[in-house]
């Protein structure tokens, strides 16, 4: 979740539900808006709906093809602070998401 810290929620049974909107504004310029809410615990039963941890996270989004490419984001929510978040999608700077098989 974008305002905790790296690697804050880790247990061996995680629920995550992440909400998404990402609309063009002007050419490639885009704006978005992300709300994650979670909880993880250490049995299966403890894991339900009820006290899920939120993060909310807005900003602007460069587009490429019609899709978001790159994503500068500010996230917010919880007790932890915020987070400033820089994304680049890796095909953009020639990567693959499937290793090569040469």
């Amino acid at each position: 979740m974008a305002s905790f810290q790296d690697y804050r929620f880790r247990a061996p049974n995680v629920l995550l539900l992440r909400g998404s909107f990402e609309h063009s504004i002007y050419g490639p310029l885009g704006f978005s808006f992300i709300v994650d809410e979670g909880k993880v615990a250490l049995t299966r039963g403890d894991v339900g709906f009820s006290t899920l941890a939120h993060s909310f996270s807005t900003g602007l989004t460069l587009r490429a093809g019609g899709f978001p490419q790159v994503y500068l984001l500010f996230s917010w929510g919880g007790k932890e602070g915020t987070h400033t978040i820089a994304n680049v999608n890796t095909s953009l700077l020639g990567g693959s998401a499937r290793p090569s098989l040469y």
